[in-house]
């Protein structure tokens, strides 16, 4: 990992310890609250974890024939396959837009699909089609294989 990846680590920790913290100084309303952001960090770490064991996986098979590497990172899902990507437990968070499938584990674009009352796991192409959700969020994120029907 690189040291602005353990940084990010850290500050997550961080917070967490701090949520803690105030989950003991705080009222049984406040708390409910405090662990449902305790929830959101972990499952941020959790992406980001799962993002550098892909990233080694993804290395270890370059030492591998070219023809593999390439059949994983074209993989095709079904929507059932995709439910199963929700972001939930040790499960990464994927989407699918427009057939194209994505990771938006660790990803800002995850916080804010949640935020709009969308679930990763599931075909979001109406969403981003209609403007409800933005076609930026989507820049920088990882494609991880294409949507079969």
């Amino acid at each position: 990992m690189t040291s602005s990846s353990e940084e990010l680590l850290l500050q997550k920790y961080n917070k967490i310890n701090f949520y803690k913290k105030m989950i003991l100084l705080s009222t049984r309303e406040n708390s409910l609250g405090i662990i449902k952001d305790i929830e959101r960090l972990t499952i941020q770490i959790e992406g980001i974890l799962e993002y550098y064991k892909e990233k080694d996986a993804e290395k270890q098979m370059k030492n591998d024939n070219v023809e593999t590497a390439f059949s994983f990172r074209t993989r095709e899902f079904t929507m059932k396959e995709l439910s199963g990507y929700n972001g939930v437990g040790d499960n990464p968070a994927y989407i699918a837009v427009n057939g194209t499938v994505y990771d938006i584990t660790g990803e800002r674009a995850l916080n804010q699909i949640i935020a709009a009352g969308f679930r990763p796991g599931t075909d979001l192409s109406e969403q981003f089609n209609s403007g409800k959700l933005s076609r930026q969020l989507l820049n920088n994120t990882r494609i991880v294989g294409v949507l079969r029907d």
